[in-house]
């Protein structure tokens, strides 16, 4: 109730001003899903609609900003996974923003209100409260500085990620370098907070963290530049458990990221990362694949990942994406495709597949292989 409540409030507001402060974007998303499973020759049919609605409400130093996602899902996936609904409609943050509408044993309806802030901004001073993404990746793939609010790589249709419910406070030193403070809370009430200081040398952007999480005390930092037009970036964090007789007691985990764009518009891009508390022997199951949100301590159970990706624009309206993961202990391995067609100025269709092969017991072995087909409409 308290989600839809805000929701009308802001309609009416909303209503009572001019276009220039109200901002009304979104999209419209179809996908089709089949989901062919190790080991079984049923493949498993879903579908998902999707329509997200993104406000913003502008007056003077004061922005007020939401963004609602409906989503009606039905097909198999929720008759095979036990408690499909209840994951779902689930929400991580401290107030309670997704409501299930209607299930039932083949489909699920449901909101999920995954931004709903206000920011205050001056020329020195940026204050963010509400329901927000924090973001201090500085990598595609892997994000160990991630430590508000860690997303799915897999997930490709939630392009917004998720956002954490928190307070963040910024102050600007100068164009390229702040001091920033933030504080999150979960569902359980647990805390993660950092302070975090940004600054730009030798044409590089770098970032430092220290603060805790709901188990752990972190400290991390991260950087991104180029050496001879090439992308450079990387991150570490450092994970102290709180817990003095826990079983683990620290955990590092380091990713280092290299891209380059040919003048010919094709791209490439590799990725590796090393996880000290990982094993190099069969990792399991990596059950980051099927989960929105993340603890970013378990972005895998490898000692080491790594990726490559290689992107060219066919035509103008026309791109290919190939993309891999590969665990070079247990040699299971990820495989993924993707075709984006833009027909309109407004309208995409995608087709994707995602491949994951492996012996049983391994990272990738036990998942299966995906197809996708993606119609979207953006307003």
């Amino acid at each position: 109730m308290k989600a839809k409540f805000t929701l009308i409030v802001l309609i009416v507001v909303s209503i009572s001003t001019s276009a220039q402060d109200f901002q009304l974007s979104g999209y419209f998303d179809n996908v089709n899903s089949v989901w062919a499973m190790k080991n079984n020759p049923d493949w498993a049919l879903d579908e998902t609609v999707t329509n997200r609605l993104n406000f913003s409400y502008y007056l003077g130093n004061f922005t007020l900003h939401a963004g609602l996602r409906t989503i009606w899902e039905f097909g198999d996936f929720i008759r095979l996974i036990p408690n499909y609904d209840n994951y779902l409609t689930t929400d991580a943050g401290y107030f309670d923003l997704t409501r299930k509408i209607t299930s039932d044993k083949s489909y699920i309806l449901y909101t999920d209100l995954d931004r709903l802030f206000f920011d205050y901004s001056s020329n020195k001073f940026e204050i963010t409260l509400g329901r927000q993404r924090i973001n201090l990746a500085e990598n595609m793939v892997w994000n160990p500085n991630d430590i508000f609010n860690a997303y799915n790589y897999y997930n490709f249709t939630y392009v917004e990620k998720p956002g954490s419910d928190a307070a963040k406070i910024e102050y600007f030193l100068g164009d390229v370098s702040s001091l920033q403070a933030a504080v999150k809370v979960n569902r359980n009430k647990k805390v993660t907070a950092a302070g975090i200081i940004k600054f730009n040398k030798w044409n590089y952007d770098f970032q430092f963290f220290g603060g805790v999480m709901p188990d752990d005390y972190v400290a991390g930092g991260g950087w991104s530049g180029e050496i001879y037009d090439a992308g450079f970036s990387g991150e570490a964090t450092y994970f102290k458990s709180k817990d003095e007789n826990a079983q683990e007691k620290s955990r590092i985990l380091l990713s280092v990221e290299g891209n380059y764009t040919f003048t010919n518009g094709f791209y490439i891009d590799g990725s590796f990362l090393f996880n000290n508390r990982g094993t190099a022997g069969k990792a399991g199951l990596n059950a980051a694949v099927f989960r929105e949100d993340l603890n970013v301590k378990y972005l895998t159970p490898a000692k080491i990942s790594l990726f490559a990706e290689a992107a060219y624009p066919i035509t103008p309206l026309v791109r290919g994406t190939l993309s891999s993961i590969f665990n070079p202990y247990d040699k299971s391995y990820y495989f993924g495709g993707m075709l984006r067609i833009s027909l309109t100025e407004n309208i995409d269709f995608n087709i994707a597949g995602q491949f994951f092969k492996g012996d049983t017991g391994t990272e990738f072995g036990q998942i299966g292989s995906f197809l996708f087909s993606q119609l979207k409409w953006n307003f």
